[in-house]
C-alpha cells in the first residue's frame, strides 16, 4: 500500500520537486481519514486544469479571490467589492446567510499570515475523486497568486456537484462590467499556467 501511494506522488511530480517536498514534509506522509480518502501532493497548475465541468471552467470563485489578493497588494480597486458580493451570495447559496467567517477582513488576516510566516505547505485543500475542488478555495487562490508549485490535497472518494461556473455569477446579479473583469483575469491566470480553455 505504501509503495502504491508513493507511486502516485512520483507520477505527478518531477524529482526536483519531490526533493523539495521531502525537506518540507520530513518525510511526506499519507494520512487516511476514511476508507478510500488520502492525502497527496499535486502540482498547482495541474490541479487548476482539473477545475472544468463539461469542458468549461467551473471555479470562478478562485478568480475573484485572486482579484481580491491583487487589491490587497494595491493592483486594483475592485477586488474587495467583488469578493464581498460573492461571499454574500455564496453564503445564501449554501444556506448560511448569517455566517460571516469568510469576510474580507478574515481573508486579509490569512494574507497577513502568509506574509509573516510564508505559505503553509502542510495545510491541505479537499478535492473529489476527479480532483474537482470541494474545500480550500482561499488557499488554492493564494497558491496561484504566490506561484506556489505544489499543494497538499485530501482526495475524497465521492464526486463533487459544486458549481461556480460563470452562469452562477450571472444568476447572482454580477453585472456585465464585473463579469468582463472576471473573464479577463481568468484568461490571464490560465495563460500564465499554460492551460488552454475558452
Amino acid at each position: 500500500m505504501k509503495k502504491q501511494k508513493f507511486q502516485l506522488i512520483k507520477k505527478y511530480l518531477p524529482e526536483n520537486i519531490l526533493n523539495f517536498l521531502r525537506k518540507i514534509y520530513t518525510p511526506i506522509k499519507y494520512s487516511h481519514y476514511s476508507k478510500g480518502d488520502f492525502l497527496l501532493v499535486q502540482k498547482v497548475n495541474k490541479l487548476l486544469s482539473k477545475q472544468l465541468r463539461n469542458e468549461r471552467f467551473n471555479r470562478y470563485d478562485l478568480i475573484i479571490i485572486f482579484i481580491a489578493i491583487e487589491q490587497y497588494y494595491d493592483k486594483n480597486s475592485i477586488g474587495y467589492d467583488l469578493y464581498e458580493k460573492m461571499q454574500k451570495k455564496r453564503m445564501e447559496y449554501r444556506g448560511d446567510k448569517n455566517d460571516r467567517h469568510n469576510t474580507i477582513d478574515v481573508f486579509k488576516g490569512l494574507l497577513n499570515n502568509i506574509e509573516s510566516s510564508g505559505y503553509n505547505y502542510n495545510s491541505f485543500i479537499t478535492v473529489d475523486k476527479n480532483q474537482q475542488l470541494c474545500d480550500g478555495a482561499h488557499r488554492f487562490s493564494c497558491a496561484l497568486y504566490f506561484d506556489i508549485p505544489v499543494i497538499a490535497v485530501k482526495v475524497l472518494r465521492g464526486k463533487s456537484d459544486i458549481y461556480y461556473g460563470i452562469d452562477w455569477f450571472k444568476k447572482n446579479l454580477f453585472n456585465t462590467e464585473e463579469l468582463d473583469v472576471i473573464e479577463r483575469k481568468k484568461k490571464e491566470i490560465l495563460l500564465h499556467h499554460k492551460i488552454d480553455n475558452d
